[in-house]
């Protein structure tokens, strides 16, 4: 008589398969939030490296427009601790070729509150941002032929770290400065910036950056 042999592979049991399956799905899920969580923090610091390089860039134009003005043609600008968020000066145009003589066009640099904001603590022009401004450079200030050149958007209402309370916040020597300022010491100019934006997230990216230019005599 032939012996009946038994398989000993089993099939797993139902238990056995919804048990796999929620290990699976934990896994997963883990897996899924790691690369989420990931991909935010990579954008994150993507935008932050981004406004740093922008907030440079300006700096270093601002320095450029004030390097080669005049101490005596800067527009009245009360000694540090004041501050202000324009400036007016006079820069060399060109030299006439047989005097030799420099003639001179008027700047003005300006904080004004960015297109369709207003200064009210909403976000009218719906961007994410609150009474967010912008930097405006006016070549030949007051002439016929000005023209005007925006040369950053995203500039914070307030500098980094300060909040509209008549306290000094951020410790820099200012009270409730904007997000650009002038600031004078003798023949120095001091200026001061902060840009902001927020990420896919919803989370704001800040970053600051300043210079310091001596006039000419």
């Amino acid at each position: 008589m032939k012996r009946i042999r038994q398989n000993s592979r089993r099939g797993h049991t139902l238990v056995e398969v919804l048990v796999a399956l929620g290990i699976l799905t934990v896994a997963g899920g883990a897996l899924a939030l790691v690369g989420m969580t990931s991909g935010n923090t990579f954008r994150a610091e993507a935008l932050r490296t981004t406004l740093d390089g922008q907030a440079r860039d300006v700096i270093s134009r601002l320095t450029r427009e004030l390097r080669g003005s005049n101490s005596g043609s800067v527009s009245a600008l009360p000694e540090s601790p004041t501050w202000d968020t324009n400036l007016t000066f006079d820069q060399p145009a060109e030299i006439t070729l047989f005097t030799s003589s420099i003639i001179w066009r008027t700047m003005r640099l300006e904080l004004l509150y960015e297109q369709g904001e207003v200064n009210d603590g909403a976000d009218n022009n719906g961007n994410g941002l609150v009474d967010e401004g912008r930097i405006v450079l006016r070549r030949d200030w007051g002439e016929a032929e000005e023209v005007s050149v925006t040369l950053a958007h995203a500039v914070r209402e307030y500098l980094e770290g300060e909040t509209l309370n008549g306290l000094d916040d951020n410790g820099n020597g200012l009270i409730d400065e904007r997000g650009l300022v002038f600031e004078r010491s003798g023949d120095t100019i001091t200026v001061r910036l902060t840009l902001e934006r927020f990420d896919t997230q919803g989370n704001p990216a800040t970053r600051s950056a300043d210079t310091s230019v001596l006039l000419r005599n």
